[in-house]
């Protein structure tokens, strides 16, 4: 059997158009985007926790060329990724990650949904935070308020004046007085 090279099978620009065309499939759907994500996920844990990593080697894996095959927009941020340098590959950054929906309606209806139960549980717990700081405030003991603290040292310095007056010092005289209120405003 007489053997003949192959002709390729498809051409770099080939690869290109079909590329352009996967991501923008992923623009239009957020259901592709996250199904490309979870596989590229998949796929650099399998490398990373498999036995046979003489085999498989994450290292010589070109990750960026399987994020751009799988028409990822951005990378996923995962720790198995840390310490890698990723070649070969360009993050979509006209691409609003957050804007992007599901073609199917009743997915993107449920998604809304989820996202405005969402957003009203943080709301709600933010709330909580506050009312908890503001009880934490009101059960502050007198000595730990702000505004008692504060009418205190005023008390203080009022006294320590006072001192100064009666022995015929002046304000900014005598070392031994400024660390007095210097130790008074430490405290408190």
């Amino acid at each position: 059997v007489p053997m003949s090279e192959a002709p390729p099978a498809a051409s770099e620009e080939a690869a290109r158009e079909l590329q352009a065309e996967v991501r923008e499939a992923v623009r239009g759907d957020l259901e592709l985007h996250q199904a490309g994500q979870k596989a590229f996920v998949s796929l650099v844990r399998a490398y990373r926790e498999h036995h046979c990593n003489y085999i498989f080697q994450l290292e010589k894996l070109s990750l960026g060329g399987v994020a751009f095959a799988m028409g990822l927009l951005r990378l996923p941020k995962m720790p198995e990724l840390s310490g890698f340098k990723v070649t070969h590959f360009s993050a979509d950054s006209s691409v609003d990650i957050s804007a992007l929906k599901f073609k199917d309606r009743a997915r993107e209806k449920a998604r809304r949904v989820r996202e405005e139960k969402q957003a009203a549980a943080e709301e709600d717990a933010r709330e909580e935070r506050g009312e908890q700081r503001v009880q934490r405030i009101k059960n502050l003991p007198w000595s730990h308020s702000n505004k008692k603290v504060a009418k205190k040292l005023k008390e203080e310095e009022r006294a320590v004046s006072k001192r100064k007056r009666r022995r015929g010092e002046e304000e900014d005289g005598g070392e031994g007085e400024d660390d007095f209120e210097d130790d008074l405003r430490k405290r408190h």
